[in-house]
């Protein structure tokens, strides 16, 4: 017996020591940073406060580059812009591996789940982002805006029958049902009824995949005890599972693509213009010398090249777990993001009616010259554009995702990170970092009336350098489309009796709308202004309409909830 007992006692010391040598990384670079635990890392102080609060105490306390534990992962903080943008954009073959969605799930060659451009290192990651980067140019962007119009037109008629009826709903649940229906048209040609369906079993296994708060207890053990980490993340998929009435969220929606993947195969004329078809198509280059440059959303210089490089190469079809995979992100991506960043923004033209009514005017402006609100026209509205980006300032959709590993040793001056470091941008806290912005806690669009990053990186909403967000330009378009729409149609206003905060969900990567929160919106023609020509059944109409959608700040629900009050009425359209 006392043999067990010793082996044991060494076992347990060689741990410890084990972890107290991996513990000591950043010691013993030099590089400052919260002195982490012996077994939880930094992890408690993290669950204890909230990454929004530990980060900016440690940046005031260490300064802008810190090394901590997220449990046993060393992570270094950065939020010195000139050391981002080299780290971003630069040095970006250095560290172009990123984490993946959830903390726990690693890559493997051997998972064909994990065969996803999110999280595809290297090479294969610049394969697959080849092939899509493309999807969202401006030709596509132009081809995709019908599409986006008939989804908003589809929920502006079931806004205005609900404020007919008085019926409570959830504005956030609006936007959801709203992004869910134009990826699912624009990406996979699949027609939809999540709109209208209020059991759409999409919408609901979509939703559970975004429920994991940031202090989930799960993860917490599985970042402590890394030999866990497979067990943790089969009871997250048990989980979900249940809470999907025993159907695995992730598999349901795989199989959804699965199947339209088959009968594209099976039936060429059933083959449409989307982003499932040129995955189908496609070609990629097995030469390995991709210019990575070229794969950054936006980037102008592809569009003008085309794909004439691609004919004089060796290639190879997208195998079928990179196109399932690549399809499920680009289905969640275009979901989550964009209807966090609209009902983020509606709450704010609520709440300041100078910028509304600013709003208001320049679209009403472009309608009276004869255009209509489209991929042509949208980008005509500036004062639109930096009302978006004003609002994704304030609160990024995504906050906690911006991250890279270093694939080898790199010096920065006296700063060594040394290889399989993961580096961290904190989003949220760069967003409202004084220094870099005046007045952070202000909401002022006129801030972006010069564009940011020109020097260093302070403003990433969708992440920076090649490795940004594929559909940067389809959730803006998307966004832009939908607001316009709103903002010509209904005035919205905050009700004085309520209060006016914001409630907001620190999830594992995303910061989401609080839900039970009251508006009210009344649909009338304005004060001294023409009765407007009818839109649906609205023109006479005043009825209080309550919608639960926003409340007051918190790391997690923890506050009671606190009401707006939204009103909204007619605005007045020109005869055409």
């Amino acid at each position: 017996m006392e043999i067990y007992v010793a082996l044991l006692s060494v076992a347990v010391v060689l741990w410890l020591a084990w972890r107290w040598k991996k513990l000591s990384l950043w010691q013993n670079l030099g590089i400052p940073g919260p002195k982490p635990n012996l077994i939880f890392g930094n992890l408690l102080e993290l669950y204890k406060k909230g990454p929004l609060k530990c980060h900016e105490e440690w940046v005031k306390k260490y300064g802008r580059v810190l090394g901590y534990f997220y449990g046993m992962k060393p992570v270094l903080l950065v939020t010195d812009p000139y050391l981002l943008k080299n780290i971003f954009i630069k040095d970006f073959n250095k560290f172009i591996n990123r984490e993946a969605f959830n903390p726990l799930h690693k890559y493997s060659l051997k998972d064909k789940r994990s065969q996803t451009v999110l999280i595809l290192p290297g090479q294969a990651w610049k394969d697959v982002r080849s092939v899509l980067t493309p999807t969202f140019t401006t030709s596509k962007m132009k081809q995709m805006s019908g599409s986006m119009n008939s989804s908003i037109e589809t929920m502006l008629e079931i806004l205005q029958e609900k404020a007919q009826k008085g019926i409570v709903f959830d504005i956030f649940d609006v936007y959801q049902r709203l992004t869910m229906d134009v990826i699912t048209k624009t990406a996979f040609g699949v027609q939809t009824d999540v709109q209208t369906n209020m059991k759409s079993s999409i919408l609901r296994a979509t939703k559970l995949i975004f429920v994991t708060p940031y202090k989930d207890a799960i993860i917490f053990i599985g970042l402590t005890f890394p030999i866990l980490r497979k067990l943790c993340m089969k009871v997250q998929v048990f989980i979900i599972t249940l809470l999907n009435k025993g159907r695995p969220p992730h598999t349901m929606l795989r199989r959804g693509i699965r199947k339209v993947m088959e009968m594209r195969r099976k039936n060429p004329e059933t083959k449409k213009n989307d982003l499932l078809q040129l995955m189908l198509d496609s070609s990629v280059s097995v030469s390995g010398d991709v210019d990575v440059s070229r794969l950054e959303a936006g980037n102008a210089e592809l569009e003008k090249r085309g794909s004439e490089e691609i004919s004089s190469k060796k290639t190879r079809s997208m195998e079928d777990d990179e196109i399932e995979s690549s399809a499920f992100t680009v289905l969640l991506a275009g979901y989550e993001t964009t209807s966090t960043a609209l009902a983020y923004t509606t709450y704010f033209v609520a709440k300041h009616q100078d910028v509304q009514e600013n709003l208001y005017q320049e679209i009403k402006d472009l309608i009276e010259r004869g255009q209509k609100l489209e991929y042509a026209t949208i980008n005509k509205l500036p004062y639109l554009d930096k009302v978006l980006n004003e609002s994704m300032r304030m609160y990024p959709p995504v906050h906690l995702f911006t991250n890279r590993y270093a694939l080898e040793d790199v010096q920065y001056g006296d700063i060594h990170i040394p290889k399989g470091t993961l580096i961290q941008a904190p989003v949220y806290l760069m967003h409202h970092d004084p220094d870099f912005w005046s007045e952070p806690e202000i909401f002022d669009p006129e801030r972006f009336s010069t564009k940011p990053n020109s020097e260093g990186i302070t403003y990433l909403p969708f992440g920076v350098g090649p490795r940004n967000c594929l559909g940067m330009r389809f959730a803006q378009l998307e966004a832009k489309l939908a607001l316009a729409n709103i903002v010509y149609k209904f005035h919205i206003k905050l009700d004085e009796k309520l209060k006016d905060n914001l409630e907001v969900l620190c999830q594992i990567r995303t910061l989401t709308p609080a839900k039970g929160h009251k508006t009210t919106n009344d649909f009338a023609p304005p004060k001294g202004k023409k009765t407007p020509r009818k839109v649906g059944h609205l023109r006479d109409r005043q009825k209080d309409l309550k919608v639960p959608i926003l409340g007051q700040w918190s790391e997690e629900k923890e506050s009671k909830a606190s009401g707006l009050k939204l009103q909204s009425t007619t605005r007045q359209i020109p005869e055409t």
